[in-house]
């Protein structure tokens, strides 16, 4: 018990020193979420994730979303998944919706010892005065998992193409670990580089993510 106790404190300090960082940078960002997921079926999930994101240094709550939908395991590489998330985001102190469908397809492999996920989505964006098509496409590389606590850790890349603008319009670059807490919970930590184009000019946003999974 000491070994594992001794083995985690050093996770616990990174992310305290991590906290502390955002809170001292205006231009850093703290997002969460918390996935409950349920199986009912050998091959079917059913997922629902609600997520609440930071800015100012977490004093300002600016953005809700929630992900209902389901994971289809078609076999070992493949899953398929359509989902529907209800997003609320601030904007000039003004809270706005948007309808989200989205559709996802994920391929799986073992390569070199890493596991290799490829998740592909479509997004359809319904908002107040537009809607249109988003494809996002995520690469993630996970290592094998270290004892105690399954710590894995992970990279991953996710470029965003707007359909309406014809171009990608922004990139998130992650870097973390997932570890188990006990046997139904888990929880990831990452440090996520996001790139945003607006007017033709990109900005640069620095998020710390912490996710807890809970499976029934």
């Amino acid at each position: 018990m000491a070994k594992k106790v001794s083995s985690i404190l050093p996770v616990l300090f990174g992310l305290l020193v991590l906290t502390q960082l955002a809170r001292a940078q205006s231009n850093w960002e703290y997002w969460t979420s918390y996935g409950f997921t349920d199986s009912i079926s050998d091959n079917v999930t059913i997922k629902v994730v609600p997520e609440l994101r930071y800015q100012g240094g977490f004093s300002d709550h600016y953005y809700t979303h929630i992900d209902i939908g389901f994971d289809w395991k078609i076999n070992e590489w493949l899953v398929l998944g359509p989902y529907y998330r209800h997003v609320e985001e601030k904007k000039n102190d003004q809270w706005n919706v948007e309808y989200r469908p989205h559709f996802n397809v994920t391929l799986k492999a073992k390569l070199l010892g890493l596991s290799v996920s490829d998740r592909n989505r479509l997004e359809y964006r319904i908002k107040d005065d537009e809607d249109f098509f988003r494809y996002r496409n995520k690469l993630t590389l996970k290592l094998q998992k270290m004892t105690p606590f399954e710590i894995q850790p992970c990279v991953a890349e996710e470029p965003f193409y707007d359909f309406d603008a014809s171009e990608i319009n922004k990139n998130r670059v992650y870097a973390g670990f997932g570890f188990t807490i006990f046997n139904k919970l888990k929880a990831d930590i990452n440090y996520i580089l996001e790139n945003r184009k607006k007017a033709n000019h990109w900005t640069d946003v620095n998020v710390i993510a912490l996710s807890l999974k809970y499976s029934f």
